[in-house]
């Protein structure tokens, strides 16, 4: 779990790096709902999951078309421990922006490691087929999902990748 925490919280914070690149489904957001948002990074960076998970609640009852809201509020819930309710946000976040493919490999890596093993071979499909237009920036992607899925394995003593602890 770890290491699907960082890498979406990485993800999170190349969102706020990228302010001028708005996603498309977020043209308008209420000042009030971006406010909330801006609250709830601060309390991630802080370490504060739970007061964090409050704030992009608060900016999703405003605003539920939030793309970066529903991502940052998966953040939260990995870091809470609510694999279910992070699936729920990721979904959410990739109906928003389906061509996003690191936030489809981290859903499938999600679902894997939830045992929802047709979704996550579903959302695995996507994201190789998306990935591959990125040309050879897209193999190193490629490469770990290759390697993740063909080292894990789905029984009773299964440890997804993702929750083995990272080497960093």
């Amino acid at each position: 779990m770890r290491l699907l925490f960082l890498t979406l919280s990485a993800i999170a914070g190349m969102i706020i790096a990228s302010g001028s690149n708005l996603l498309a489904s977020e043209m308008a957001i209420p000042k009030d709902a971006q406010v909330y948002w801006n609250k709830g990074q601060l309390n991630l960076e802080k370490g504060n999951p739970k007061l964090a998970a409050q704030d992009f609640r608060k900016a999703l009852e405003i605003f539920h078309n939030f793309a970066k809201a529903h991502y940052s509020m998966a953040v939260a819930c990995l870091a809470l421990g609510n694999d279910v309710l992070a699936s729920v946000h990721l979904k959410c976040y990739l109906d928003l922006e389906p061509e996003n493919v690191v936030a489809r490999q981290n859903y499938a890596d999600l679902l894997l490691r939830m045992e929802q093993v047709d979704k996550a071979k579903e959302q695995f499909e996507l994201f190789l087929k998306e990935a591959q237009k990125f040309g050879p920036e897209a193999q190193k992607l490629m490469v770990h999902t290759h390697r993740d899925r063909k080292s894990t394995r789905l029984n009773s003593s299964h440890i997804p990748l993702s929750r083995m602890p990272s080497s960093a």
